[in-house]
């Protein structure tokens, strides 16, 4: 799979992002973090399943004293977007802590904006979101991502944690469908 054309389930897919452009893109979000974040202790929280890859990747860079927590939603089923469900749900105290949300991809922003609606019940000191990808032509909510690995159209993706139908997440590269 190192073309620039991959077949998967009977769509085609382009290469969008090579190893190399991730990997600076991660680089560049990381130096971002480590100086907003200089001198805090940061409650990570990483949004399964997609951004285990990327999240992974940006941990060993951050310089920051830090705490690892996972959230999971389910909305996605083939290609579309549907009902956010929380299936696995946060199992930290957050009142009063600074908060960095890692996604690896936002499209719509129903998920993200059904997580911050049930996380600011809680009384953080600060929320932040990291996000690997944006599709910011098909956001549907306002929502705060200062921190942005790449801004994309709104074709559908594969690879370094995005799957389709639980399948591509290993690609070490960022596919778009065609």
């Amino acid at each position: 799979m190192g073309s620039d054309i991959i077949t998967v389930k009977g769509f085609s897919f382009k290469l969008l992002m090579d190893q190399g452009l991730i990997h600076e893109a991660v680089q560049q979000l990381a130096d971002e973090l480590n100086q907003y974040y200089e001198g805090k202790e940061v409650e990570l929280i990483i949004v399964l399943k997609g951004a285990y890859i990327f999240a992974a990747d940006l941990c060993r860079l951050l310089q920051f004293e830090h705490s690892t927590h996972f959230v999971k939603f389910t909305s996605y089923e083939g290609f579309s977007a549907n009902k956010v469900t929380c299936d696995v749900p946060l199992e930290t105290d957050v009142e009063g802590k600074e908060i960095l949300i890692i996604e690896d991809i936002i499209d719509t922003g129903n998920t993200m904006a059904h997580f911050l609606e049930d996380l600011r019940v809680d009384n953080p000191a600060n929320i932040q979101i990291c996000s690997f990808l944006l599709k910011e032509e098909a956001l549907q909510h306002e929502l705060p991502i200062p921190f942005v690995g790449k801004r994309i159209d709104t074709g559908f993706v594969i690879g370094y944690g995005m799957d389709f139908d639980e399948r591509c997440r290993s690609l070490g590269a960022i596919y778009q469908k065609i």
